[in-house]
């Protein structure tokens, strides 16, 4: 099964394939699994290797995988093969359209993929040029946002992260009642 995605980035196709230097990045980013180990057999090129242990997220399983970076085209994009327990085939490209550069994604996998695996993709596609886009911007919310993101973020279990962002969107309405009610208790005490 092949599941098809792309976006568009106001960025040139250097800026965003730079991100793509660190496949280990890149594959934290993805919800569907946490990271337990990534090891390179050397620096990216094609028929370049890696070993990839990660833990599925829904399966609670863990799968060792051998990676092997079929294509590479610096600036333009790359292919890679990631055998375990199944096989499953990712290729990044980056296209240059004129004004805007475009992000593409494929993932060819042996079995159809589930709603679930379909929505998680999309997620980690949307989350790799998010990514790509805080670090491109100097402003001091964007760099201390990225440092939390390489520093905590990404090193967190994907059900760790859905209980951080419930627990701080939980906590954000907590402060909008509070400061509604405090706002209240002035208007009306003043009548």
């Amino acid at each position: 099964m092949t599941y098809l995605d792309s976006l568009e980035l106001d960025l040139t196709t250097s800026q965003i394939f730079s991100f793509f230097h660190d496949l280990e990045k890149w594959f934290r980013l993805n919800p569907q699994w946490q990271v337990i180990s990534f090891v390179p057999d050397g620096p990216l090129r094609e028929g370049g290797g890696f070993a990839l242990e990660v833990e599925y997220d829904r399966e609670e399983r863990k799968v060792a995988y051998q990676g092997l970076i079929t294509t590479w085209q610096p600036d333009r994009g790359f292919t890679v093969t990631l055998s375990g327990d199944e096989v499953r085939e990712i290729a990044i490209e980056v296209l240059d359209a004129r004004f805007i550069s475009l992000l593409k994604f494929r993932e060819t996998s042996p079995k159809p993929l589930a709603e679930a695996d379909t929505i998680e993709l999309k997620l980690w596609l949307k989350s790799v040029a998010n990514y790509i886009l805080i670090s491109h911007r100097t402003t001091p919310w964007s760099r201390s946002w990225k440092w939390f993101l390489d520093r905590y973020w990404l090193k967190m279990t994907p059900s760790g992260r859905r209980t951080v962002f419930f627990v701080v969107a939980a906590e954000g309405l907590s402060l909008v009642f509070f400061l509604l009610i405090l706002m209240w208790l002035l208007i009306f005490k003043k009548l």
